[in-house]
């Protein structure tokens, strides 16, 4: 996607092809992967803001060529997908280092402000964009548009779309390169290998398709990390009870943010069926 963002935007000055512009985006994610974890989170940030603002701005210039027709769609049968946008399990050991002051309940509050701000974007992007593409809608989303909005919006939504994948290219890079080392004990530089190489192999040889990889990432991955962290909050509780931390144990549970046994079934069942619904449609497709 990244490739095919800058790809787009190129495009206006007689560019490269996808294929170019993709492993370049590998070699500067790559580069930017050997970053500290401080120094990404700042660049995030700053990437960030152009990407929201972005986002409120093609709302209002596409508002007038949006079809209610369009939006006639089955909105959850791309489930994996929609399930890959809104996870961001990797956020959330930062995200507590830096409210370690924090109460547990005012950090689930940062928690679920954050996702709802982030849904929102989204609800507002999909709006914005298959109300005027509808069934013409690309897997880039923004190449759609073109005809109906202009090769400059389409070249700045580009640039977005690049900046919007390569800070997530580069979060997720570093937070798994972490992982293999401390979790791992794998030095610094195999790590790095580890988390570069691998998703180039996968574009070159392209395994699956992206629409695919991205439907399996989030119905077989997300899936099965969701089911792992109900379990693990039950582990964390029986842990805390045997070091004598009742304190932590009566805030985990208590009223405000504890989860019904009865409503942990209920999510456990609802993510195992998604999974099966999904796998089936995949292997269907292929």
């Amino acid at each position: 996607m990244g490739g095919i963002f800058l790809a787009n935007f190129t495009s206006l000055f007689n560019g490269h092809t996808v294929e170019f512009m993709t492993l370049l985006f590998f070699a500067c994610g790559g580069l930017m992967a050997l970053f500290k974890v401080s120094r990404i989170a700042e660049i995030n940030f700053y990437l960030t803001v152009p990407i929201v603002g972005f986002i409120v701005y093609m709302l209002f210039f596409s508002f007038p060529h949006i079809k209610t027709e369009n939006l006639n769609k089955n909105w959850f049968l791309p489930y994996g997908v929609w399930l890959f946008s809104l996870t961001g399990f990797s956020a959330i050991p930062p995200t507590r280092d830096i409210f370690f002051n924090s109460s547990i309940k005012s950090f689930k509050k940062v928690v679920s402000i954050s996702l709802f701000l982030a849904a929102t974007v989204y609800v507002v992007f999909i709006f914005s964009i298959l109300g005027v593409s509808g069934q013409f809608t690309t897997v880039d989303a923004l190449a759609g548009i073109k005809s109906v909005m202009g090769a400059k919006v389409m070249a700045i939504g580009s640039i977005i779309g690049f900046l919007a994948v390569f800070t997530s290219f580069i979060a997720l890079a570093v937070d798994m390169k972490s992982m293999f080392r401390y979790d791992y004990k794998i030095h610094k530089f195999p790590a790095w290998l580890l988390v570069v190489v691998p998703p180039v192999i996968i574009y070159l040889k392209d395994i699956g398709g992206f629409i695919n990889i991205l439907a399996i990432t989030g119905t077989v991955g997300m899936g099965i990390l969701g089911i792992f962290v109900v379990l693990m909050r039950h582990k964390m509780v029986k842990i805390l009870k045997m070091g004598d931390k009742e304190d932590l144990v009566a805030e985990i549970e208590s009223k405000e943010i504890k989860i019904r046994k009865k409503l942990e079934i209920i999510i456990l069942a609802g993510i195992i069926s998604a999974v099966l619904y999904d796998v089936w449609n995949i292997v269907a497709r292929l």
